[in-house]
């Protein structure tokens, strides 16, 4: 492979990676759009799933329903409601009020 060829699947990789598309790779060096494709092809060349974007209220949101879950399973463990109330930093009552919905929606 000659060194300028090996220097332009290095851009090529490099720009797919950086989310530049087919299309505007080959139109940037000259290329087709099949020419892009198989050099990407051939090293195998995979774009990272796009995450979606979680706001920060919803982040939020989950965090404390993920709290509520492990206080379930404290719960479901057998440690008192006492320990865990003081150790997840909320109330007895809380402890016993989530245990009651969680045994009303099942």
């Amino acid at each position: 492979m000659r060194a300028d060829t090996t220097e332009r699947d290095d851009t090529i990789a490099r720009m797919y990676l950086n989310e530049h598309s087919y299309d505007d790779i080959a139109r940037q060096l000259g290329l087709t759009r099949n020419q892009v494709a198989g050099v990407c092809h051939r090293r195998g060349l995979k774009r990272p799933p796009k995450l979606p974007v979680i706001s920060e209220a919803e982040q939020a949101e989950r965090a404390i329903d993920q709290r509520d879950l492990d206080i379930l399973c404290d719960v479901k463990e057998g440690h008192s409601r006492r320990d865990i109330a003081r150790h997840w930093g909320v109330s007895e009552s809380f402890v016993t009020r989530l245990v009651q919905e969680a045994r009303t929606a099942a």
